[in-house]
């Protein structure tokens, strides 16, 4: 009885201290949801904001459009004039190593002056979604991904009734009501989901507006709009009754004719065009230039067929690699021209690394700069077969690092850039490309002090290493080159 009093003693005691336990618990799960409901009520706030913004930003926008468009007379595509790469490079004893140390005096003056390299343009906001309403789908084809791009039923019929500055504008001024949020949404999400760089997304976009229209104008308004809301610096124009796009580049950009607009160069994003375009000439708020920047976007694999690449000088380098066609299909697309920097600046792909950087890095494991960057040339000089790109493609065209391993033949440019990425994945060096008359070879600083051919930039010795001088050590410059002008292009 006394045992049984004792219990409801402590039970009655203790009731105050769980009330108060509990009160406690709920006072705190109640303060985390008052939180987090004020923090979404702030970025509720911002995207209404946003949307404000853009809303009136577009009804700006329009109002400029529908006014009569500047006319420009084109400039002729560029080509990239040939390089005269030796029909058959020289070559030496393998094991021949490099003669006293020789300064070679480059010419500074002359030695291109790069532009700076646009960042990628920053993830723009996403639209609201639109709520209660169905949703479609569109699925396209990008480059062996099926990707699906949701958007409004109520956007389409895209009502263009021609290519005159109202009936753009009166589809434009549709889009940007509202009823496109969704493919934005959908547009945008992709480019992170893939990792798109700023050439990818245009691409992206493209093949998405494709597929959602059939009509040429409409696509190519549909992706302008796209594009322009995601900030991109893009520009409307029309060549007789087709529409088209324009793309600024603080590079030249091949094969496409261009005009000059506000001191950049805007390139006409169509295969034929006329010498006359009429161009809406508008800067929407906070558009950026694309970057010339050519990162690579997550790809299926599709293999193009196994290959095998092996040194000369050094058994057991070799390895064999099938390269994913898709990502080959991915370069073909991209813009070309002859700025190399900007090609050593692209990684090679996964499908490549994931084989060749586990055997490179064995085989160097342990060795002096010197005998680990006397691999990797003698690899790049060997392994693969060379003839001219005019032999190869009747036309300038130089290779990403990727492509070196998909195509059968490769020039002195193509083995300088495979080499120079090669140095600065698996080395860590610096590297700069040495541009002489008719000729591109490769110079890296060395933390070693190397004998050989060199040259002195800003302080620092650079050793002359020609991946196209088959069987030459680092540091033996090929003797046709000479007295022949040499620039050099830091990386």
């Amino acid at each position: 009885m006394k045992a049984i009093k004792l219990i409801l003693l402590l039970g009655i005691l203790s009731l105050p201290m769980a009330l108060s336990a509990q009160s406690r618990e709920e006072k705190l799960e109640e303060y985390k949801r008052r939180r987090k409901q004020g923090i979404e009520n702030v970025k509720q706030t911002r995207r209404e904001g946003v949307e404000l913004y853009k809303q009136r930003a577009n009804e700006y926008y329009a109002e400029r459009m529908r006014r009569r468009w500047e006319y420009f007379e084109l400039r002729s595509a560029r080509i990239i004039p040939p390089s005269p790469d030796p029909i058959v490079p020289p070559s030496v004893t393998p094991g021949t190593r490099p003669g006293a140390p020789r300064e070679v005096v480059p010419d500074l003056s002359h030695s291109p002056k790069l532009p700076p390299v646009i960042p990628p343009v920053p993830a723009p906001v996403k639209p609201a979604l639109p709520k209660g309403l169905p949703e479609s789908i569109c699925r396209i084809d990008f480059y062996g991904s099926q990707v699906d791009v949701a958007f409004d039923p109520t956007m389409l019929p895209l009502q263009l009734m021609g290519s005159d500055e109202r009936s753009v504008t009166d589809v434009w001024s549709d889009l940007a009501d509202g009823r496109a949020n969704r493919w934005l949404y959908s547009c945008m999400e992709a480019k992170e989901r893939f990792g798109l760089c700023d050439w990818a997304y245009i691409k992206f976009t493209e093949k998405a507006a494709r597929a959602l229209v059939a009509d040429a104008n409409q696509a190519t308004l549909l992706q302008g709009f796209t594009l322009i809301q995601s900030g991109y610096a893009i520009r409307l124009g029309r060549c007789g009754e087709r529409l088209c796009l324009l793309m600024p580049s603080a590079y030249p950009i091949y094969n496409y004719k261009y005009l000059v607009l506000d001191d950049w160069h805007y390139y006409v994003l169509l295969d034929s065009v006329d010498s006359g375009i009429y161009v809406f000439n508008s800067i929407f708020p906070d558009e950026h230039l694309p970057s010339s920047q050519i990162t690579l976007p997550t790809l299926a694999y599709m293999p193009s067929g196994s290959k095998h690449f092996s040194s000369n000088a050094f058994p057991g380098v070799e390895v064999d690699l099938n390269p994913n066609f898709n990502v080959i299909a991915f370069y073909d697309e991209c813009p070309r021209n002859s700025e190399w920097e900007l090609f050593t600046r692209a990684s090679l792909d996964e499908t490549i690394t994931s084989h060749l950087y586990p055997m490179l890095r064995g085989k160097i494991a342990g060795c002096t700069e010197e005998k680990a960057a006397n691999i990797l040339i003698n690899f790049v000089q060997t392994a693969f077969e060379y003839k001219t790109d005019g032999e190869q493609f009747g036309y300038e065209r130089p290779l990403y690092g990727d492509e070196v391993f998909f195509y059968p033949y490769s020039d002195c440019e193509d083995r300088s850039i495979l080499f120079a990425i090669l140095v600065r994945d698996l080395l860590g060096l610096d590297v700069a490309l040495l541009h002489f008359e008719g000729h591109l070879a490769t110079a890296v600083c060395f933390h070693e002090d190397i004998a050989g051919d060199y040259l002195m930039v800003e302080g620092r010795k650079y050793l002359i290493c020609d991946p196209t001088y088959i069987n030459a050590s680092i540091g033996m410059m090929m003797p046709t080159m000479e007295g022949k002008l040499l620039e050099i292009i830091l990386l």
